[in-house]
């Protein structure tokens, strides 16, 4: 036996082996050319040529397990990238709804302030008056004088406030 022949059938030893691996690996879907390849060694025994095809088959076929398995990745990773913006979203909308819930009762709390009797003292009413004057002190009512205090507008007319 030569040594080229020896290398032959080593290299048709590994490949072999090589495709019973890939057939263990996908052994719930066996995609054909597994199967090809599997029949084409059995086939031609040990032809150079047919050594050398079944050797791009073989790598032909790791490589579609490599992309199969990199795109089932990736379809995972979006996957879970989905569930988490949905997550996000479901976050969103229950923060808009308390924070909707909030801006409701603080309205509640100051429009009740306002409304309420004693509105004109306290330090709502400083705060509030402070406010008034310093945007425009000749449109800020006095309101020591009651709720019908006079207010002269900036354009020189009369105006009441209620």
């Amino acid at each position: 036996m030569t040594s080229s022949e020896s290398n032959l059938d080593q290299i048709s030893k590994d490949l072999g082996d090589a495709v019973k691996r890939i057939e263990k690996i996908q052994a719930a879907e066996k995609p054909p050319i597994a199967t090809r390849l599997t029949n084409h060694i059995r086939k031609h025994g040990n032809n150079l040529t047919s050594l050398v095809l079944a050797g791009c088959l073989f790598f032909v076929a790791l490589g579609r397990l490599d992309l199969k398995n990199s795109q089932q990745a990736e379809r995972l990773r979006f996957q879970q990238h989905l569930s988490e913006s949905e997550k996000d979203k479901q976050t969103l909308k229950e923060e808009n709804i308390r924070l909707a819930q909030q801006l409701s009762s603080l309205q509640e709390g100051v429009w009740q302030e306002v409304t309420s009797p004693v509105w004109r003292f306290g330090p709502v009413a400083e705060r509030l008056k402070a406010l008034l004057q310093q945007e425009s002190p000749s449109l800020a009512p006095n309101y020591d004088q009651g709720p019908a205090a006079s207010v002269t507008p900036a354009n020189g007319g009369s105006q009441t406030m209620i």
